[in-house]
């Protein structure tokens, strides 16, 4: 079987290019997602979505200003706009000290039994830059620049 691109109707497709917008640049990741089940990972991935919705909206980050979430499989992209509304520095101060309670008051929640495979533990970005989008989602050097600052093990690096 051949699997060109005309097999799936790409041929002559071309892909608007928007861009480029300049972006606060979230990025949520869960630790060690590889290593858990798929129905732990259900659990995980919806209190991911469950604490970044309670953090952004405790401060005061409205959902009007931010592009739609980007699934990311183990974690989250949040693009926000820039506006005087949500200015940068509110994913600092008060929107990761709210995330942290969020997830200390998650794990401290856990039933002894439970902790092992449901504590919770996430990386957390914060940058902005400009960003480009198609038809597939949001890219450019910004996201990764975003990306290769996880903070836990060996740092991912640019290429």
């Amino acid at each position: 079987m051949d699997n060109s691109s005309a097999d799936w109707g790409w041929e002559d497709k071309t892909l608007p290019l928007c861009g480029p917008l300049h972006r606060s640049i979230l990025a949520l990741d869960l630790e060690s997602s590889s290593t858990r089940t798929d129905l732990i990972k259900v659990e995980l991935r919806n209190q991911l979505y469950l604490l970044l919705h309670r953090a952004m909206q405790a401060a005061g980050i409205d959902e009007r200003f931010c592009e739609p979430i980007e699934d990311r499989g183990d974690g989250v992209l949040v693009l926000v706009q820039p506006t005087d509304e949500v200015p940068r520095s509110r994913l600092l101060t008060p929107f990761i000290p709210k995330l942290a309670r969020l997830l200390v008051d998650y794990n401290a929640a856990l039933p002894a039994a439970d902790r092992p495979a449901y504590r919770l533990r996430m990386r957390a970005v914060v940058h902005a830059g400009d960003v480009l989008r198609d038809d597939h989602g949001p890219f450019g050097a910004e996201i990764d620049a975003a990306i290769c600052q996880w903070p836990f093990g060996t740092p991912r690096r640019r290429p």
